[in-house]
């Protein structure tokens, strides 16, 4: 059992664990894991029970810092693992389906392809479209859907963390090229600046940031770079100049093979959760899920989910209970059902099966990861 995606080194086992009798479950975490129980879930009911025409498929998740704690930082955000995988997904091309239309997103362009979100009415968040959504029309079961005129998967953030990562990219720190390993992250600005004729300073960043094509919001990013002790002046944004003399000195020290590698460095250090026992910050988990259908009537059903959980300080993480708590229901359907009501279902799998969603799904609300669904049918657009 694992909560990780699938990979094609596993895939390929596929067949040889199924003539030895074997199971072998991923994708059961939080995304991967519960974002496919739960569509899955509302896609059997439309269909299965509603006998409706699935119609538009919208799956949003991310890991953030409570709102509290996001305000403290103009990045919006933290991190408690290894941040190279959050600035490499930065850098992904990606493609969804909306209103019938093909958008294709290259990864260059992706983080100002963010658009605001309305989906949690309490908190101000953004979309940024994540990888390939139409591959998960297979995996759904949705591919041969003519009806299907919109699919698409998107991370959240706080909105304005887009705008703020794409200003640390223009500025060299997102390049993969590999660098002497003395190149600080600090360095790395200092050296775009200066090509570009700027001086390595709070005004230079302004001045090279006011140039560059999608940036929304020039202030915030500046306020971003100089928080992270990027600029040569940065004891404008310190509360003092010790604070100040901090900053640069961790820029400084944030060395790698390559400008992400750097960057990456330079977050481990600066957006870390404050774990001491005085501290009150704490991470958050944020999923939504719409699932809409036409009905032989012309009517539409559209199913909704929402989660939103909380870590608790001195305690699990949100991400640590979706994830782990997940994982670990999995393995209970493993141990008591394989050779039950799972006896046919062998080789490589996902969550995807009724009897296993199902399952996990009622296993974990037991363990206290809850969220809300509603259902609502609208008239068709004929009659409105």
């Amino acid at each position: 059992v694992t909560a990780s995606y699938v990979s094609p080194e596993m895939q390929k086992l596929h067949e040889e664990a199924r003539e030895k009798g074997l199971i072998f479950l991923n994708e059961v975490g939080l995304d991967p894991g519960m974002d496919h129980m739960m569509i899955m879930s509302a896609i059997d009911h439309i269909r299965g029970d509603l006998n409706a025409e699935i119609t538009e498929l919208v799956s949003l998740c991310g890991g953030l810092p409570d709102p509290i704690t996001a305000s403290m930082n103009p990045l919006k955000y933290k991190i408690s693992w290894s941040p190279r995988g959050v600035l490499t997904a930065a850098l992904n091309s990606a493609r969804f389906l909306n209103q019938g239309s093909l958008v294709e997103v290259p990864g260059d362009k992706l983080l100002t392809a963010a658009t605001y979100s309305h989906r949690f009415p309490t908190l101000r968040l953004e979309v940024v479209p994540n990888r390939d959504s139409l591959i998960y029309r297979r995996l759904y079961g949705i591919e041969d859907t003519p009806s299907l005129h919109s699919i698409c998967r998107g991370t959240l953030r706080y909105e304005g963390w887009a705008n703020a990562m794409f200003a640390l990219k223009s500025l060299g720190l997102l390049s993969l090229q590999n660098q002497d390993e003395t190149t600080s992250a600090f360095d790395v600005v200092r050296q775009t600046l200066t090509g570009a004729g700027v001086p390595h300073s709070s005004q230079g960043v302004r001045q090279f940031l006011s140039r560059v094509e999608g940036i929304q919001d020039l202030d915030a990013a500046v306020e971003a770079v100089s928080w992270l002790g990027l600029d040569g002046d940065s004891a404008t944004h310190a509360s003092s100049k010790d604070e100040s003399a901090q900053r640069r000195q961790t820029a400084t020290q944030a060395r790698g093979k390559t400008p992400l590698d750097s960057l990456s460095s330079l977050w481990e250090q600066r957006l870390q959760y404050d774990t001491s026992a005085t501290s009150n910050e704490k991470d958050m988990v944020a999923m939504y899920h719409q699932i809409a259908g036409r009905m032989r009537d012309g009517q539409i059903v559209r199913h909704q989910s929402r989660l939103l959980t909380f870590g608790v300080p001195g305690g699990d993480t949100a991400m640590a209970a979706t994830v782990g708590y997940t994982t670990a229901a999995a393995i209970d359907l493993v141990l008591q059902e394989k050779d039950k009501s799972l006896r046919d279902l062998r080789g490589v799998v996902v969550p995807t099966d009724k009897r296993v969603y199902d399952f996990i799904l009622r296993k974990i609300q037991q363990w206290g990861i809850t969220w809300s669904e509603s259902v609502t049918f609208e008239a068709p657009p004929s009659q409105r």
